[in-house]
């Protein structure tokens, strides 16, 4: 058996899980990055704060009420204020969508023909 051994072709429960302690440091390093990698892209979310006077606003991270005034950072990272009686809506950059313009109705033309 000790010959068995030494030579390298035994192949039984010891041998395999000496492969497998090799392999699985690389594996949990791998698994680790991955889970890394998919949890800050969750957090990379942008949302749109629509304001009472129509303007829209795109902010680099959640706005955070703190004290009646809406708090965000901005595309460049600086830490902008709003208040809160000005915001109307907030919602993921995903889910805005551009509103229709009010377009008023044209008028009718009338014809000479229908006044007969």
């Amino acid at each position: 058996m000790i010959a068995a051994l030494q030579d390298g072709w035994y192949k039984g429960p010891v041998a395999a899980a000496a492969g497998r302690a090799l392999k699985t440091p690389m594996k949990r390093m791998g698994l680790i990055c991955c889970l890394g990698a998919l949890t800050l892209c969750g957090c990379a979310h942008q949302y749109v704060i629509k304001l009472s006077n129509g303007m829209k606003i795109t902010t680099a991270s959640k706005p955070e009420l703190k004290g009646g005034h809406y708090y965000f950072k901005d595309a460049t990272g600086q830490v902008n204020v709003v208040p809160q009686s000005r915001v109307i809506e907030i919602e993921p950059a995903s889910m805005a969508q551009d509103e229709d313009k009010f377009t008023p109705a044209k008028p009718k033309t009338s014809h000479w023909w229908k006044f007969w």
